[in-house]
């Protein structure tokens, strides 16, 4: 029950219904992808919430927001809805600021912020809306703090100020109130805004219910139980028909205890929650007698480790320790709070300057945790309020720690608790130092999903089988970061699970391209694999009666040989051994076929449209001794700062990070800003393709072109091809791009042949190594009423993923998304329901 602060349902504010509005719940430095506590996303947002009490209004925290910079008007907003009913009143306001040195952009197109109230019925249309005054650098002094009243009402559509009011009144069919927190750019200015200590009060109508001593919350090494009060604060009643338990997905109605503590206030404890499981997840609906409603939602696990060390406590003065510290916000007895490390000793770590917050004499830079709460910390706060979960951050490659501990006799799996922001690969390995010399015993692998989004990661071998060890007594490990970037919050001794299968000599290896051979691997366990506990699954399609097994019952050695040419594949590897116990192993790669044509982005036409007719192009670096390429014909760039010219120039270049061989291009094209482009001449092989563009970067949509006169010249005359639209990765991870409609959903299927000129555009954001063209062939369909609409059928290609989309019109028509299929090697149909006259067209890749 120490748990029970996590989630309040009203604030120390008089009358403010919003939760968390100082954004105190949450950790420093977490950014791009999970919203801060009790908050929601509408749509991408980039942030930081940042622990700086001295930039803070008011506590520790401020919500610092900026730009999504993709080339368009963006907004970001981040909002609570409460539930209401019409007639209610309310008063909103808000902080803002705006630093000197990183004030919002101000020159051609002003970035504004601003706080919105609205007013929704229950299909969430919006009713009425008001919002504060348009804060910017131009209208407000930087480095103040303002509070902002949202006193204006702005027509719901155009969003036209109509007219002002103090006091904020909830239209007849008001379901929800909604409060808002907003940033615009225009396009690319930069800057950021500080929000801090919003306030949504409620001065008239029954408020919604509110939930308190919610458990677990967001929890790790959690108890297997959920609890929590339901409550009106306006004395409304509850009744236990209006709460709604959902666990993993599944509402629940039995195991589920009551508590009546009166009329209005409903206790609920629930216990049928699995012991030792990860990823674990819980949400609560309640409705009150007047239909007004609160909700939460919770993510945990309830893990019993055995032993867990925080990353920040790394060893000090030389190989002391400490086997199980006091978390404590000063220097004290069994603390690591401030206590120094020795360098090149204990720990290994350039740091970042001013970021050490918690070892303040070390160089390792610690923040905050954006992570779940732990009863540790939860019960040290009890007598030192300010004790904090911290993380170790900004670790260079090479960076070590040293962590020396007493462990109990076991046999243990390993896991690190870890976050990435970085593109990747981002490994982390941990050694065996007890002795003073290394003893390498796997590696963490760590996923880009943002740099306060932390997740489980196993201790593995080079084949990802999850490893256990035999350990007691006293040993001394080394986390070192090996390659990329990661954030360490602690790391955690697992009881071993008995006899799980593992895999070895998996081939092709993850991410492998340009891969022409067979699928293997073999599956061990000792405790037998029988022949059907063996499946494979390329693309989602299960290939398993394709599969060729030998070996030993201990032993399967597996084989599937009717991989396809030119196609990207996820395969899913899973296993069961005798007993029941099953494993998985995911794994990505491609057939691409290197004889394919292919164009490298550095090696763009030179003087005025010409280009190496003798190779066709494809020596590479056959392009460094045409430096004199002509922009605005050749290409066209803007300057940037930092920008280099590794391999020539008109296009910035630099040495490629992508897979690398003898055929491939040894250099990108990057800092290639929005609207830069460059022109590709070449003797084009005829045929029809499909084409994909080998591509790093973020958030860009990417045109391509076909140059239909003016080549050579100035004045130049485009066909519109399509668009590479990439997911967002990082600088250096490469991705095969589709070329797609502008949408990035239909593949475009181009006919090409002689002596064309493409053109790649950027939709900036984009690192470019080459494209290639795919040869395709056609593929015979046929279409069949299918009761009120229509079926349209095809031969399918196991492994081979099918896309059918239809149109109202070939001419200037839109192409939409009907439905996906998973190839099998049979004919496969896609239902339409439809009363009109429409076109199909067929996709497979």
């Amino acid at each position: 029950m120490l748990a029970a602060g996590l989630f309040l349902g009203v604030s120390a504010h008089a009358g403010n219904v919003l939760v968390n509005p100082g954004f105190e719940a949450d950790g420093g430095f977490g950014n791009n992808g999970t919203p801060p506590s009790n908050w929601h996303f509408n749509g991408a947002a980039a942030y930081w919430i940042d622990q700086v009490p001295s930039a803070a209004h008011s506590g520790n925290n401020y919500y610092k927001v900026w730009g999504l910079f993709n080339g368009s008007p963006n907004t970001s907003e981040l909002y609570q809805d409460k539930s209401s009913i019409a007639t209610a009143t309310y008063q909103a306001d808000g902080w803002m600021t705006t630093i000197p040195t990183d004030s919002m952009w101000s020159g051609d197109g002003v970035n504004v912020s601003w706080y919105e109230v609205s007013f929704r019925n229950s299909s969430g249309t919006v009713l009425t809306k008001y919002r504060s005054d348009l804060f910017s650098s131009t209208n407000y002094t930087t480095g103040v703090w303002y509070d902002l009243p949202v006193t204006n009402q702005v027509d719901p559509t155009s969003g036209a100020v109509i007219g002002s009011a103090a006091t904020l009144v909830a239209p007849a069919g008001t379901a929800t109130v909604r409060y808002s927190v907003k940033y615009y750019q225009l396009q690319y200015g930069g800057g950021s805004c500080y929000f801090d200590d919003v306030t949504l009060n409620q001065l008239s109508g029954p408020q919604p219910p509110v939930l308190s001593n919610v458990y677990p919350g967001n929890m790790l090494l959690a108890s297997n139980r959920v609890s929590f009060t339901a409550s009106s604060p306006s004395g409304t009643a509850i009744s236990t028909n209006g709460i709604t338990l959902t666990v993993n997905g599944n509402a629940v109605s039995s195991g589920i205890a009551y508590t009546i503590n009166s009329a209005s206030s409903i206790s609920v404890l629930y216990t049928n929650i699995s012991l030792n499981a990860f990823n674990q997840s819980a949400s609560v609906t309640v409705v009150d007698n007047l239909g007004l409603s609160a909700s939460t939602s919770m993510a945990f696990d309830t893990l019993s480790s055995t032993f867990v060390w925080e990353a920040e406590d790394y060893d000090f003065t030389n190989g002391l320790y400490y086997d199980n510290p006091t978390p404590t916000s000063v220097q004290a007895a069994n603390s690591y709070f401030n206590v120094t490390g020795t360098l090149g000793v204990d720990y290994s770590s350039a740091g970042s300057a001013g970021q050490a917050h918690y070892r303040l004499n070390d160089t390792t830079g610690t923040g905050t945790a954006s992570d779940g709460a732990r009863q540790k910390f939860l019960t040290a706060q009890l007598t030192d309020s300010n004790a904090t979960d911290w993380v170790v951050g900004y670790v260079a490659d090479g960076d070590w720690f040293n962590y020396t501990r007493d462990i109990p006799a076991g046999t243990y799996n390993i896991y690190a608790r870890l976050a990435s922001g970085a593109g990747g690969p981002n490994t982390v390995q941990l050694d065996d130092y007890t002795t003073g010399s290394p003893n390498t015993l796997g590696t963490f692998t760590v996923a880009n999903t943002g740099w306060g989004t932390y997740a489980y990661y196993k201790l593995t071998d080079v084949d990802g089988n999850l490893l256990s060890f035999n350990l007691s007594g006293k040993k001394t490990f080394r986390a070192s970061l090996v390659t990329g970037g990661a954030n360490f919050n602690f790391f955690m001794l697992v009881p071993a699970a008995p006899a799980v299968p593992t895999f070895t000599g998996i081939t092709p290896t993850n991410s492998a391209m340009f891969y022409n051979g067979s699928l293997t691997f073999t599956a061990n366990s000792s405790g037998g694999i029988n022949l059907n506990g063996v499946h494979v699954y390329l693309n989602g399609a299960d290939v398993t009666s394709g599969l060729t097994i030998g070996g030993t019952s201990t032993s399967r050695n597996v084989s599937y040989s009717a991989l396809l040419p030119n196609t990207q594949y996820t395969a899913l590897l899973a296993v069961t051994n005798a007993s029941g116990v099953g494993t998985t192993r995911t794994i990505t790669f491609d057939t691409m076929n290197s004889t394919n044509f292919y164009v490298a982005f550095a090696d763009f036409d030179y003087s005025s449209g010409q280009y190496n007719s003798g190779d066709n192009g494809l020596n590479p670096g056959g392009y460094i001794g045409n430096t004199v390429a002509v922009d605005g014909i050749d290409f066209h760039h803007t300057t940037v700062n930092g920008e280099q010219f590794a391999y020539r120039t008109g296009l910035p270049t630099q040495n490629n990070t992508d897979y690398s061989d003898t055929f491939l291009p040894q250099y990108n094209i990057g800092w290639f800003g929005y609207n830069d482009w460059g022109n590709y001449t070449r003797n084009y092989p005829a045929g029809t393709y499909l084409i994909y563009g080998r591509i790093a970067g973020y958030n860009q949509a990417d045109p391509f072109d076909l140059v239909t006169s003016g080549q050579g010249t100035s004045t130049q005359t485009l066909k519109h091809l399509g668009s590479f639209v990439a997911n967002p990765g990082g600088w250096a991870t490469w991705q095969w791009v589709p070329l797609t409609d502008d949408g990035g959903v239909l593949p475009q299927v181009v006919k090409l042949g002689g002596v064309q000129t493409l053109r790649l555009t950027s939709g900036n954001n984009c690192n470019g190594n080459y494209f290639m063209l795919v040869p395709v062939t056609a593929i015979t369909a046929s279409v069949s009423r299918n009761g009120n609409g229509v079926a349209v059928s095809f031969p399918t290609v196991l492994g081979k993923t099918y896309q059918v989309f239809s149109t109202t019109s070939l001419v200037g028509g839109t192409w939409t998304l009907v439905g996906t299929t998973a190839g099998t090697g049979s004919t496969k149909s896609v239902a339409d329901t439809t009363s009109t006259q429409r076109y199909y067209k067929v996709v497979g890749m």
